[in-house]
Parts: structure tokens; C-alpha cells; sequence
């Protein structure tokens, strides 16, 4: 196997807590709205936040790596749903976020929570379900999750906007 791809999930968290701090630095625990400026800041960082998140969540752990563990626990229960609960909770953030019509407070509301979900999220992560992967998944599965996580990255995608992919997504509820 020529690297482990539970391990490169986890250098992608410590990538995605760098932008994290960035955005709470631009965030302002003072006021209830980010000044324009500040809103700018936070916004782009929460963009840069939602390409890592498309490519790193919605890709290779919803369409490569929790079907591997799906098995588990019956559907809708277990590590793997909530999960992907959260992934739909982070999806509204960010869809608030990232639109322009959104009022500041709304935005640095929505960015707030999220910087918070998105926190307490990789720690599950890394702590529960990464090192549950490890342990279940053998060597083949893994040399074969490595290698659709290369022919991924080899083809990177445009990540849609936060919005279109949220109202695109089947598992939200109405």
C-alpha cells in the first residue's frame, strides 16, 4: 500500500484547522455583526473551508470511505450517520454563509456555528471513527481506498456552490 488514506484524512483536519483559525480570528466575539471588512475575511476563509470540505467530506468520506464502513451499524445508525448528519448541518452553514444576500448577522452567525460543528466534528473524527477504520478495514480495502483517493485528486472537481449543493442534497430533510 503506498500510503494510508485514514492518515491523509487526518493531515487534511490539520490543514482544515489552519483555515479554521483564520476564520475565528476574523471573526468578532464583540458585536453582533461582522463589520463589512471583517465579513469579507470570514467569507473567504469559510470559501476556503467549503472547497476542503467538498473535496475532503462530501467526497472521499461519504462516497469512498463510509460505504466501506456501512456495515457497522443498521442504516441511519451508528458513527457513519452522524456523520453524515453533520455534514448536512455544516452544509446549511456554510450555503448561509456564502450567500451574498445573507445579512452580516446571519453570516457571522451561521460561520460562528459552523467554525464550532466543524471543530467538534474532525475531533469525532479522529478519535471514534478514523481509528475504527483502521481497525476494521483490511489492508485490501484500505490499498483500494488510497487508490480511488489518488484517481480523485488526480481529477479534482469544481465543488458547486454551498447553496445549489445543499438543496441538491437528498438526505435533507423538507
Amino acid at each position: 500500500m503506498g500510503h494510508d488514506p485514514i492518515d491523509q484524512l487526518v493531515r487534511e483536519h490539520r490543514f482544515v484547522e489552519g483555515i479554521l483559525d483564520r476564520a475565528e480570528a476574523a471573526l468578532s466575539p464583540t458585536t453582533a455583526a461582522p463589520t463589512p471588512q471583517a465579513l469579507a475575511a470570514v467569507r473567504h476563509h469559510i470559501g476556503q473551508l467549503w472547497v476542503e470540505f467538498y473535496h475532503h467530506s462530501l467526497h472521499r468520506e461519504e462516497h469512498l470511505l463510509f460505504p466501506l464502513l456501512g456495515s457497522l451499524a443498521p442504516p441511519g445508525e451508528g458513527p457513519v450517520a452522524v456523520m453524515e448528519q453533520e455534514h448536512r448541518q455544516m452544509s446549511a452553514h456554510f450555503a448561509t454563509v456564502l450567500t451574498p444576500s445573507a445579512n452580516a448577522a446571519q453570516a457571522g452567525r451561521a460561520a460562528a456555528e459552523l467554525c464550532q460543528v466543524l471543530r467538534l466534528h474532525i475531533h469525532k473524527e479522529d478519535s471514534i471513527l478514523f481509528p475504527m477504520a483502521q481497525l476494521t478495514l483490511s489492508r485490501g480495502q484500505l490499498s483500494s481506498l488510497a487508490e480511488q483517493f489518488a484517481r480523485y485528486d488526480g481529477a479534482l472537481p469544481t465543488p458547486p456552490t454551498p447553496a445549489a449543493w445543499h438543496l441538491a442534497d437528498s438526505r435533507v430533510q423538507q
